[in-house]
């Protein structure tokens, strides 16, 4: 169903959007789908017949995908029962998160048998406060960027997921070079303006090639010869 634009007048909603390049995964399409609708009525004011149809869109994906929500009470009010959706999304996105972290630390507690597992870089607590400063400017670039909301989102929860990585005893590279992949697809029309947060992700890439080479007494690639980072040198 084509349920079109909807229009308020402190609010437009493109309902049309809201449901393109989701996650495949039924359940992590589920939570970005709340955290869309979420940042569609943020400091806003829809109305009525908005607050219905969100709360049905979200409602009807999950029934779609069976996925478990919550069905409302002839006596609930929508604006209650959207605010529920919603939670029920995040909650969800919790849940998630902590799936994947109890599957790595198996994972690498596994590997950790046989010794120290490749693919980790351990990490000095300096080099620990040096990329939670770049992790910073970063994040405050974000902030003040262009970029549209949905997409803040995405690289946000990928600093914080890259943040706690940081933090463990080992760090696995692939959640650097997740968030450093999402960086440079999201920001590769807008590099002009976020070149400070490009710079300080290719400093990350540094410290982390540095060392897992001293680790493993091997020669990586250094960050500017990373293919996933626009190039620094690319003329204005």
């Amino acid at each position: 169903m084509n349920v079109g634009s909807l229009t308020g007048e402190d609010i437009v909603i493109d309902t049309n959007s809201l449901l393109v390049e989701l996650s495949s995964d039924p359940k992590r399409a589920y939570v970005e789908l709340g955290n869309r609708i979420a940042d569609c009525i943020r400091n806003k004011a829809p109305t009525l017949r908005e607050i219905i149809t969100l709360a049905k869109i979200m409602a009807a994906y999950a029934d779609n995908h069976n996925l478990a929500y919550y069905a409302k009470d002839d006596e609930e009010d929508w604006p209650g029962y959207l605010g529920k959706l919603i939670s029920g999304a995040e909650y969800l996105g919790h849940e998630i998160e902590a799936d994947d972290t109890v599957k790595a630390a198996f994972e690498y507690a596994a590997e950790y048998k046989n010794g120290k597992p490749l693919g980790f870089a351990y990490l000095t607590s300096e080099e620990k406060k040096a990329i939670h400063k770049h992790i910073d400017v970063i994040r405050k670039t974000i902030e003040s960027s262009a970029l549209e909301m949905r997409k803040k989102r995405a690289i946000y929860t990928r600093l914080a997921k890259l943040s706690a990585e940081i933090d463990k005893d080992g760090t696995n590279t692939d959640v650097l070079f997740g968030f450093i992949g999402e960086l440079s697809f999201s920001l590769s029309k807008f590099e002009k303006d976020n070149r400070k947060a490009i710079e300080h992700a290719k400093d990350i890439l540094e410290i982390i090639f540095r060392r897992r080479s001293t680790d493993e007494g091997i020669s990586l690639p250094p960050a500017d010869d990373f293919p996933l980072l626009p190039s620094s040198s690319k003329t204005e």
